[in-house]
Order: C-alpha cells, then sequence, then structure tokens
C-alpha cells in the first residue's frame, strides 16, 4: 500500500469561461501533507492570470463607501446601493500575478478537493477609456468619459476591503498517471481598475467580481512520501 503523501510540487494551467469573460492562468506550487495520515494539505506559491472581458461594468470598489466601515465586519453588512457608481468598459484586459495559498483535502489516492486563493501581487494593462455612470451626480460635476486602467497593486484583506486583483478557485482534481492530473474548477476573481481621477464621493477605484468554471491540466514534478 502507498505511504500517505507528505510533499509535492506541482505546475498547473488552466483556462476559465464566464458570461462575457474569459481567463487563463498558470501557476507553481509546493503543497506539505498535515499529521499522520497526511489527507489535509496545505500550499504556497505563485499565479499568473490573463482576464479579458467585453462590455464590462465595474462598480464602486472601496469598503469605507460600499459598506461604510473597513475591516472584518465589512462581511457581515450590507451594501450602501447609494454610495455605488458604475464604469463601464468595452474591453478589459488585466494580467495580474500573485502569490497564493492552497489547502486540500486528498478524498483518495487518485482524488483531492481543495481551495486556492491569491495574497498579493500586481497587475499589467492599458489605459482606456470608460465611461463614468451615477443616479447621484448634477449634470457636468464629472466626465461622462474617463481613462482608466488596472489598480496596480494587488493585495487579499476581506471581502470589500480587497485591493486590486485577485484570483481564487475551489477544485476537483483527478490523477490519471503518476505525475498528471485533470481539473475542474469554480473561478471567483475581483478585477479592478483606478481611473484618472477621483469621481463623486472622491473614489477612484472600481471592481466587478466574475465567476467563471475553469478546467486544467497539472503536472507533479516531484513527489516526496
Amino acid at each position: 500500500m502507498a505511504q500517505p503523501l507528505r510533499k509535492y510540487l506541482q505546475a498547473e494551467a488552466s483556462a476559465a469561461k464566464g458570461s462575457k469573460q474569459i481567463s487563463g492562468s498558470v501557476a507553481f506550487q509546493s503543497v506539505h501533507g498535515l499529521a499522520k495520515a497526511k489527507k489535509i494539505r496545505v500550499g504556497y506559491g505563485f499565479r499568473a492570470t490573463a482576464f479579458q472581458g467585453k462590455n464590462q461594468r465595474l462598480n464602486t470598489a472601496p469598503a469605507i463607501l460600499t459598506t461604510g466601515a473597513e475591516g472584518p465586519q465589512v462581511l457581515f453588512l450590507p451594501d450602501r446601493p447609494d454610495y455605488f457608481d458604475s464604469l463601464g468598459l468595452a474591453t478589459s484586459s488585466v494580467l495580474y500575478v500573485n502569490a497564493m495559498f492552497v489547502i486540500e483535502y486528498a478524498i483518495s489516492k487518485k482524488c483531492e478537493a481543495g481551495f486556492n486563493i491569491d495574497l498579493a501581487g500586481l497587475s499589467l494593462g492599458a489605459d482606456q477609456k470608460a465611461r463614468y455612470r451615477s443616479s447621484k451626480n448634477n449634470p457636468g460635476d464629472f466626465p461622462e468619459e474617463i481613462m482608466a486602467s488596472p489598480t496596480p497593486w494587488n493585495l487579499l484583506l476581506i471581502s470589500h476591503n480587497d485591493i486590486g486583483s485577485l484570483n481564487s478557485e475551489i477544485y476537483l482534481r483527478y490523477r490519471f498517471n503518476s505525475q498528471g492530473l485533470v481539473k475542474i474548477a469554480y473561478s471567483y476573481q475581483f478585477i479592478e481598475y483606478t481611473t484618472s481621477q477621483p469621481l463623486r464621493l472622491g473614489n477612484d477605484r472600481f471592481r466587478q467580481t466574475p465567476g467563471l468554471l475553469a478546467i486544467g491540466l497539472a503536472w507533479r514534478f516531484k513527489q516526496l512520501i
């Protein structure tokens, strides 16, 4: 009988699709088994995600505006619609690279389920024209068209407190040979843009949170037992 898995190193590539959105990602991770049975595993790594969308709508991002507070309590506070404005992008394209955290459970010797989430990193993307909309503005208070670009720095905090662009997945993987695995996943992403000047309420950050279905392949370079 095989001994419990103690550690593995792995590279993975995924493709995901949503409503008018597609993304692709590549990741490298080191994962370690816990306790004697090693069925619960935790790990870390890096992931690069390329996101593209058409006719996208982004809403006001900062937690202090969307919930009226900052900190862990935003998880339990309702949204404040009167503080939401929107930014419309004909196309959006963001490349973001982040450190990530992994936790998974070995269902069997060939099947594992898990969750991963980006922690911090940076984003790249071109400036582009965006259409700004707010029902609370008087005509002429702010421009209807404004330049916007991906928020350059990414940081996982909690919910509305997050900054920048982040990827997370709930996944199920199946090992089809000694080193190869196939994956199906639900990818939940934060995509954030910053405008070239502050708008209503001094805000310049706008976010969308698409959910995409993903498939992927992984290759386990090194497995220690």
